[in-house]
């Protein structure tokens, strides 16, 4: 879910920057906006094209989701060495391999219901943002627990794929994953600050920095908004 900025490189030509950090933060929100916009998108298409049902079949499911995971493999480990747009279209890729996922959730649940959840899942994160934004207290603290809660909430679900006992669980598990996506977001929103601060000098890792803000984001209100409708959202008959 986050990552540290003191891991990039700093071999680029140190200049002044007039980049303002409240415009830093809007450029940030602004992609991380896009991309939820393209993956909804996708997920819509393919819900009325019915693709999405090729999606729910292990094949389907099993190559978006190694998809995905080379995305963001490709995009953490070689960020510094990728071009500033090609950072971009490997986030864009990712969101839109995520509308793939999505999709499926279009078929479990009522329209209605979807978009109650999705609303009820603005709001919270962006309480949660605002925090991370205003407080003054560092958060860097909660990074073990906030990764070692997720570790834990997944192996759990996959377990209860073949342990089907402990899907007894789910409902609770689906609100310890809200409380785990509110605590990234604000601890991540509170991270954009010190990428900010860090790279001020560094134009170009900057804008890099802001690519893997705004996927870290996104993230956090993807989870924030599945966990949520899983526990809260009402199933079609």
């Amino acid at each position: 879910m986050s990552f540290n900025p003191y891991e990039f490189d700093r071999d680029f030509q140190q200049r002044e920057s007039d980049y303002p950090l409240g415009l830093y933060i809007s450029n940030i929100y602004l992609w991380m906006f896009l991309g939820l916009m393209i993956s909804f998108g996708i997920a819509l298409l393919c819900w009325m094209t019915g693709f999405a049902r090729w999606t729910t079949t292990v094949g389907g499911n099993l190559i978006i989701l190694v998809l995905q995971i080379v995305v963001v493999t490709v995009l953490s480990s070689r960020i510094t060495a990728m071009s500033l747009s090609t950072a971009r279209g490997c986030f864009l890729a990712y969101s839109a391999l995520n509308g793939l996922t999505l999709s499926v959730y279009l078929y479990m649940f009522e329209l209605g219901s979807l978009i109650f959840v999705f609303l009820l899942a603005a709001v919270f994160y962006g309480v949660m943002g605002l925090f991370g934004h205003l407080t003054k207290q560092d958060m860097t603290s909660l990074r073990p627990i906030l990764l070692g809660g997720l570790v834990a909430l997944l192996i759990i679900t996959l377990a209860s794929v073949f342990i089907p006992v402990l899907r007894v669980a789910n409902p609770l598990m689906n609100l310890v994953g809200v409380a785990i996506f509110m605590g990234y977001t604000a601890y991540d929103m509170q991270m954009i600050r010190h990428y900010y601060h860090y790279y001020q000098g560094y134009p170009d890792m900057l804008d890099k920095a802001s690519v893997m803000a705004a996927l870290q984001l996104y993230m956090d209100f993807i989870g924030l908004f599945i966990h949520l409708l899983q526990y809260m959202g009402k199933r079609k008959d």
